[in-house]
């Protein structure tokens, strides 16, 4: 079952790690598709960065003087980036995943069928810190945490 992970962004440098998270966390790599729309004068080279990993990978650019809006960015990833994977999932540049979030994914979606002929999950995502600067094991420029470690605060893609 191909998932597709929306994820249109906008000058945001956590784009990347957000990236990484997605493909390194997941279980079944060869069955995502990301879709990107990165409004940003730094054009990342997904293909050389993460093309190795097995997702697909679609990615789209614009200047981020030409962007309408995140409602227009969203919508520009459904009509020229989405094929009709089976799975459609929105998210924020700036998110992290948990490790195996999509075999989590799948199970809670398959069971959904109990219920529904055409579910919709939707989620809360938990916050997380990131900090900037630098640090003495590790030469990223950002370290994330999770903001409340608790597990039963939000639901999450865990």
């Amino acid at each position: 079952m191909k998932i597709f992970v929306s994820i249109a962004s906008f000058q945001d440098p956590i784009l990347p790690y957000t990236i990484e998270s997605i493909i390194e966390n997941s279980k079944y790599k060869k069955d995502l598709v990301l879709g990107i729309f990165d409004q940003s004068l730094d054009h990342l080279d997904v293909f050389k960065e993460w093309g190795k990993y097995g997702p697909e990978i679609r990615y789209k650019t614009c200047d981020p003087i030409d962007s309408k809006g995140a409602c227009w960015a969203r919508s520009t990833i459904q009509k020229d980036l989405f094929e009709g994977e089976d799975i459609y999932m929105q998210i924020d540049s700036h998110m992290m995943f948990s490790k195996n979030w999509d075999e989590d994914l799948l199970e809670k979606y398959d069971n959904c069928f109990n219920w529904f002929q055409k579910p919709l999950i939707s989620c809360y995502p938990r916050a997380l810190d990131v900090l900037a600067g630098e640090f003495f094991n590790t030469d990223a420029k950002y370290v994330f945490r999770k903001s409340h470690p608790d597990k039963e605060e939000t639901q999450v893609m865990t």
